[in-house]
């Protein structure tokens, strides 16, 4: 006969196992979402610089002297109101963190400003991603336009 120390039990194994089964899915499938991430904010930031009227001087990926890891991507402009973004990608902690620096005049200083991108899995084992408001960004194109949109005018 099964009490509430089984009914316990058996709810503790499921959440470990479905937990488990997370923790072996996620972080190939948010490396996946991330690759395609960065080659979806390459692409659109190229189009950008070819296209754009209102872009706010030419964005640059990658061309810090510091070499970025697999997991960070540097999205510059250096025309002024500069935008300098460091983009990392963190699967431990479910999240990309966007470290904004910024300024408004070269004899002005920079304002830094830092926001986290929720990454989580729907029920198809999806990497979903969520703005700091909660809204769903299509991976990838929702997040490059989230990221891009804040080099126009």
């Amino acid at each position: 006969m099964e009490d509430w120390v089984d009914d316990r039990n058996e709810r503790e194994d499921l959440a470990r196992r479905a937990k488990d089964r997370f923790w072996e899915i996620f972080p190939g499938m948010a490396d996946r979402a991330w690759d395609g991430i960065k080659k979806r904010i390459t692409g659109d930031a190229a189009k950008l610089n070819e296209t754009s009227k209102s872009l706010r001087g030419q964005i640059t990926i990658n061309k810090r002297p510091i070499i970025p890891s697999a997991s960070t991507l540097y999205v510059d402009n250096e025309t002024f109101p500069t935008v300098l973004l460091e983009i990392t990608v963190l699967p431990h902690a479910k999240c990309i963190k966007i470290l904004q620096s910024g300024r408004t005049a070269p004899d002005a200083n920079f304002k830094d400003s830092k926001e986290t991108l929720n990454m989580d899995l729907d029920g198809n084992d999806q990497v979903v991603i969520t703005d700091p408001n909660g809204q769903d960004l299509r991976v990838p194109d929702g997040v490059s336009k989230y990221i891009l949109e804040r080099f126009l005018r």
